[in-house]
């Protein structure tokens, strides 16, 4: 007696895989990310008349395709909501704030760009009283090892800012 194999844990990884699948023309890769995508019952293999294999989702990889912009969409508005309770402190306290502003840093030599999430300056024409902050903001677990895993960000907020502050979101998941 065979039995059915465990299906595999499905990571970000994954699901990049199978938005990709389900935006193209389904052209296998045949790495172990498909393997798992099809052992899995998310992924089936086709071929047409001519020979020629292609993948297309099943109705589970549909679902878990809905499932995963579905979590997205919920962390992106609270991810939202939480940028623009920041900005309104930072304003209420006298600066002037700013949303998803792009700056130019300098990084080890390299000029780099970086997207703070809230970036705000004290309410003065002094240069040297301005006072430059970042706030970047999580709203999961997972948001925030990613952003530790970036030096390379973390550095560039620091060259353009005299504080930088990660700010987690308390009903985070």
């Amino acid at each position: 007696m065979t039995e059915t194999p465990t299906p595999p844990r499905i990571t970000r990884k994954h699901l990049t895989r199978l938005r990709e699948i389900y935006r193209s023309s389904g052209w296998p890769c045949r790495d172990t990310l498909e393997v798992d995508l099809i052992v899995g019952g998310l992924v089936q293999s086709e071929r047409d008349d001519q020979g020629r294999e292609t993948l297309h989702l099943t109705p589970a990889g549909l679902q878990a395709l809905a499932d995963a912009h579905a979590t997205n969409r919920a962390n992106r508005s609270a991810h939202d909501e939480l940028v623009m309770q920041v900005a309104q402190r930072m304003q209420r306290e006298g600066r002037i704030a700013w949303t998803q502003l792009a700056l130019r840093a300098q990084v080890e030599g390299a000029w780099t760009q970086a997207i703070p999430d809230v970036f705000s300056i004290r309410h003065t024409t002094v240069e040297a009283y301005l006072e430059p902050v970042v706030h970047e903001i999580k709203v999961s677990r997972a948001d925030l090892l990613g952003d530790l895993k970036r030096p390379e960000k973390r550095a560039a907020y620091l060259a353009m800012a005299s504080q930088v502050y990660y700010v987690l979101g308390a009903n985070a998941k």
